[in-house]
């Protein structure tokens, strides 16, 4: 038979020091909505792509560069606007996951896309110590004394500048426009339509001709002014646009 065994249980109860509670590094900002990502063919900028890391021109197959990529938009989780829905009882999650059918019918219609609100976002695309995961990210943020939470993309940062002032907004184009750069390459995203680069072109063009008519101003200001234009013209004209595949 075997023998009993000696009970462990403490006999009396001793009190536990109370833990100080994790430290959250909020900023003061404005809180926001949650969002999704549309991507419209019509809706595009210019990505400087010049000194973006080797690792992410690499992993979209891209020399450094100027390029015509369709920009981010958000579309805010905020049920009666801009088409977005919510059943009673509807948690954020749920909203992001089933509340945008109309939606996405709309800027499906103008051949954009409305991505998913978890869609990954790997490491070779993000800045240095941001961890690969969902393109929503959340930061604690303080404003008017109360808490809140700001969404962001990861490329955006916010910096805490000085005791009661607003935070510092800072966003790395050059990686968020490689990531946008993959996903027109695996044919997730529209390319940027030609005829909107093209208008974009001519529009800098003209800029330069508005520029080279100011001959009103002092020679040295007027010459200036025809050189930053200038170059404003050629970036543009010079830019190429990522295609699928």
């Amino acid at each position: 038979m075997p023998m009993p065994q000696a009970s462990t249980a403490p006999t009396h109860a001793s009190p536990i020091p109370m833990q100080r509670p994790a430290a959250v590094a909020a900023v003061m900002a404005k809180p926001s909505a949650p969002f999704r990502i549309r991507l419209l063919p019509t809706l595009i900028g210019l990505f400087d792509l010049t000194d973006a890391p080797k690792e992410a021109l690499d992993a979209v197959g891209l020399k450094p560069g100027r390029y015509w990529l369709p920009e981010l938009g958000s579309v805010p989780a905020v049920p009666g606007v801009n088409g977005v829905r919510a059943d009673e009882g509807w948690r954020v999650a749920d909203i992001l996951a089933g509340g945008y059918s109309e939606v996405e019918t709309g800027i499906r219609a103008q051949g954009g896309v409305l991505l998913d609100a978890w869609i990954e976002v790997g490491a070779p695309f993000l800045p240095a110590g941001v961890p690969p995961g969902p393109v929503l990210r959340e930061q604690p943020v303080v404003w008017q004394g109360g808490a809140g939470t700001r969404y962001l993309l990861p490329w955006e940062q916010m910096k805490a500048v000085a005791p009661g002032r607003p935070a510092k907004f800072s966003i790395d184009r050059a990686l968020m426009g490689c990531w946008i750069a993959s996903l027109v390459r695996a044919g997730i995203a529209p390319e940027a339509h030609p005829s909107l680069i093209e208008e974009k072109r001519e529009l800098a063009g003209a800029r330069v001709e508005r520029k080279e008519a100011e001959t009103h101003l002092p020679a040295d200001m007027r010459e200036r002014r025809i050189a930053i234009a200038t170059d404003y013209a050629e970036h543009r004209r010079e830019a190429g646009a990522v295609t699928r595949g």
